[in-house]
Order: structure tokens, then C-alpha cells, then sequence
């Protein structure tokens, strides 16, 4: 797998363009690597506030061997997807006979670092409705 980074296409439907910003190397899959390793560009790209990027994982095996990335699945709202985050705040996913579609009720998770020590992104993994109630005994 390698991960880029791509701006927006600058249609309505803010799909990733297909000129890449910054990529990391290939990634290879390792059981023994953290949950959520840091993953790093190898050049890094400068970019302007108030626009819209992508972060893209692109598969490189073999059909039926692909790497699972996570995403948060919400159940309760629908458009936008929570009351926090924006349509903007999308998961996408491009197949290769349809291309590329926004997957209603998927948020992505993901943490990005800045070179200015500016940490931002959604970690959020508890989105279960029963982990803010308490339960009776």
C-alpha cells in the first residue's frame, strides 16, 4: 500500500485529482508494527488554508489481497454525517469500474502532524451510543 496526498478536483462532488501532492513510500504490511503507526511522506507538501486535500490509500496487491482501512461507521446521522464535522469531512472510495463515490455514513479517522508541532485530525474510536450512558446494575 502507499499513501498520497492530492488536492481536490474542484467539482461539486470533491473527488481527490489525480495529480499527487506528496506520497509516502510503499508500505509494507507487518503484524508486528504498532496499531497506528505514524506514516510519512517522503517529501513534504506545503499547503493553503481553506482548501480541500485527500488523503488516498492506494491498494497495490493483488485483488482479494488488499489492506483494511478503518473508518468510523455512523448509524445516526445522515447528511452531514455528525453534528461536528461538514460533508467535506468525507470517506471516499474509487472502484475500478465506477470510480470515485463518497460512502454515506463512513467518517475518516486520521491524525495528521505538522512541522510546527500542530497536531489535528479525528481519532475518535468510541462512536458507540452506549459508551456516554451509564448502564443500571
Amino acid at each position: 500500500m502507499r499513501v498520497e496526498l492530492r488536492a481536490d478536483d474542484g467539482t461539486d462532488d470533491h473527488f481527490p485529482a489525480d495529480s499527487v501532492l506528496a506520497q509516502t513510500a510503499v508500505l509494507e504490511h507487518r503484524i508486528e508494527q504498532p496499531e497506528f503507526p505514524l506514516v510519512e511522506f517522503a517529501e513534504p507538501a506545503w499547503l493553503d488554508v481553506d482548501q480541500l486535500y485527500h488523503i488516498v490509500y492506494v491498494q497495490l496487491g493483488e485483488p482479494g489481497n488488499e489492506v483494511s482501512i478503518n473508518d468510523l461507521h455512523n448509524l445516526t446521522y445522515g447528511s452531514p454525517k455528525s453534528p461536528f464535522f461538514d460533508d467535506d469531512f468525507a470517506t471516499l472510495i474509487c472502484r475500478e469500474n465506477t470510480g470515485w463515490s463518497r460512502r454515506a455514513r463512513y467518517i475518516p479517522l486520521f491524525e495528521l502532524h505538522y512541522d510546527d508541532g500542530v497536531v489535528k485530525g479525528q481519532g475518535n474510536l468510541a462512536g458507540a451510543p452506549w459508551s456516554t450512558r451509564s448502564r443500571a446494575p
